[in-house]
């Protein structure tokens, strides 16, 4: 795997992991029939794909076993590799078949952390709340139900089988237009309880292949590492903060800066120092073999824990943001803030955390906070 890609492509997964986590759920019979059927799904294949505009990025094939295998066969460009994890157990192997290389990783969430969900557990936490029906629409030559979740500008369609009431697709996009090109995600090809070898799910690498070991740490989320998440962004987005901050602006903006770039091999050397300045890891330039999936393993871990404190302040908080027209370093310019959230009995909270241009996070009074337009 080259070494544009293999950082490149960590980080388009924590992307699609975040995806995952935050969708709600929905309304209408048909939504909360669906939700009901995946109390009693055991088995799914799907094909996630990953575009920009009409170019396929990555793409994936997928298959889930209860209670809580996964099998990832991934290919980017001419390279491809498999990632299987045991969630429950909290380990995994990522297998490089070009190399025979085999990584084992050990998954950490800590004591009193949620543990990893694959797309089955996930659906079975959402609630019959927040979409939107929007009719009636082909998928290939089935009918199917569309609903469409807005989660502040980040856009999931779901396409439901009105004979089973299980998705036959789901798309993640900037837009409500689904036929609009750009960056969007797509799960297909759903097959649901269908018979699956449990022996492509064994952790044990295959005969001939050599053995590293990882431990990927993931207790907890930081405000440090989310500072560092939106580093990455605005310095590979030229300096300049994006319009709107969620999981298809990462995907949209490694796309086009790192995987669109990459594709002109004489272009690879600058995009590699553009990547490495962005995630501020200068020794990325000289890195080779093992010290670069090091590397790699480490800058996931760090992306997960920022991901996560995003998630939970998003979730537990009033978050907001408005970076846009804010360049790197306007040391004067807000770009985000978050406090508690009022619990209806107290006043309201006085002071909230402010996260500025040169991406100094300090704290102001609530109420001189500026006001959302």
């Amino acid at each position: 795997m080259s070494r544009v890609l293999s950082v490149a492509v960590l980080v388009v997964l924590i992307a699609a992991g975040w995806l995952l986590v935050q969708m709600n759920g929905g309304q209408g019979a048909a939504f909360a029939a669906m939700l009901d059927h995946f109390q009693e799904i055991r088995t799914a294949t799907y094909r996630l794909t990953i575009y920009s505009d009409d170019e396929v990025e990555v793409a994936s094939q997928i298959a889930l076993l209860e209670p809580a295998w996964m099998r990832m066969e991934m290919e980017v460009g001419p390279t491809s590799f498999v990632q299987l994890y045991d969630f429950r157990a909290e380990k995994g192997l990522l297998l490089m078949p070009a190399v025979k290389q085999a990584n084992a990783l050990e998954l950490s969430a800590g004591p009193g952390e949620p543990q990893h969900k694959h797309l089955i557990e996930e659906f079975r936490k959402l609630t019959d709340e927040s979409a939107e029906y929007v009719g009636r629409e082909q998928v290939g030559e089935q009918s199917a139900l569309k609903f469409l979740v807005d989660r502040q500008g980040e856009f999931c369609t779901i396409w439901i089988d009105p004979e089973n009431n299980l998705p036959l697709k789901i798309l993640f996009s900037e837009s409500r237009n689904t036929t609009q090109s750009g960056s969007r995600m797509t799960m297909t090809d759903f097959a649901w309880n269908a018979p699956v070898d449990e022996s492509l799910f064994s952790l044990e690498p295959p005969e001939g292949y050599s053995l590293r070991s990882f431990e990927v740490d993931l207790q907890g989320g930081g405000q440090e590492e989310f500072v560092g998440l939106i580093r990455f962004i605005v310095k590979l987005n030229d300096d300049e903060f994006p319009a709107r901050f969620n999981t298809m602006t990462l995907v949209s903006i490694i796309q086009e800066q790192v995987l669109e770039a990459a594709r002109d091999k004489q272009q690879r050397p600058a995009v590699m120092k553009k990547l490495a300045d962005a995630l501020n890891r200068p020794d990325l330039l000289e890195a080779e073999g093992f010290e670069r999936l090091k590397i790699g393993m480490q800058l996931q871990q760090s992306f997960a824990r920022g991901a996560m404190f995003l998630e939970q302040i998003a979730a537990d908080q009033v978050w907001r943001y408005r970076g846009e027209g804010v360049r790197f370093g306007d040391s004067d310019k807000i770009v985000a803030w978050w406090h508690a959230k009022p619990d209806g009995q107290a006043d309201e909270p006085a002071v909230a955390k402010v996260l500025y241009g040169d991406l100094r996070v300090g704290e102001l009074q609530v109420k001189e906070l500026p006001v959302d337009e």
